[in-house]
């Protein structure tokens, strides 16, 4: 694996609480998180999270965006 594929994985391995939570959040909305569509969905929304989230105030700017939509 690559330097990039190395380094995504172990960010990934530090989202695992919060992709269990969207799992939770998934089933409570009467999803099967075993559907072939929604397998990797928990994992996309952590790194989402995690990105909107990280670094220089990103989440000010996350917020003032979705709040002129």
């Amino acid at each position: 694996s690559t330097d990039l594929e190395e380094e995504e994985e172990e960010e990934d391995e530090g989202l695992s609480d919060m992709v269990e939570s969207v799992k939770v959040v998934l089933q409570s909305l009467g999803e099967d998180i075993r559907r072939d569509g929604l397998i990797k969905t928990p994992l996309r929304v952590a790194r989402a999270f995690h990105f909107a989230t990280k670094g220089n105030n990103n989440i000010f700017y996350c917020y003032a965006y979705l709040s002129i939509l």
